[in-house]
């Protein structure tokens, strides 16, 4: 991974600028606030240095566990969930969702941390500041 790059996730990832949500990269409640996974502020940071990734970047109504989502999606894939490929070849990730080891040494996609693990952004920057 982009060692500046890393360095600016794992800042966004603990400065509290981020609310954290689930299920999708950005989502928008029903009060216009968005809601970041781990990875949706790596898009976020991608998006302010990437111009033709923010123009790209629109709102998507889908339905997640049932419910409709606002979702945000970045450029022109149809990737609300996992990195797309602009995000990832300007991180120098090599997988649009990387996999980190935990305390009890399995391997988990970030995303799983995020969503069904439930991991504050903080533990998940400290897991990326060490191992990506």
């Amino acid at each position: 991974m982009n060692q500046e790059v890393k360095k600016r996730w794992v800042e966004a990832l603990r400065s509290g600028k981020y609310k954290q949500g689930e299920q999708c990269l950005t989502q928008i409640d029903d009060d216009g606030q968005r809601l970041y996974c781990c990875l949706g502020v790596l898009c976020d940071l991608a998006a302010k240095e990437l111009p033709d990734l923010e123009k790209g970047e629109k709102e998507v109504h889908l339905e997640m566990r049932g419910k409709p989502v606002k979702a945000v999606m970045y450029g022109t894939e149809n990737e609300v969930s996992i990195l797309p490929r602009k995000v990832i070849e300007w991180a120098g990730l090599s997988d649009p969702n990387p996999r980190v080891k935990t305390n009890n040494e399995n391997k988990f996609m970030l995303s799983e941390l995020n969503d069904s693990m439930k991991y504050k952004f903080n533990q998940i920057a400290d897991l990326i500041e060490k191992q990506l």
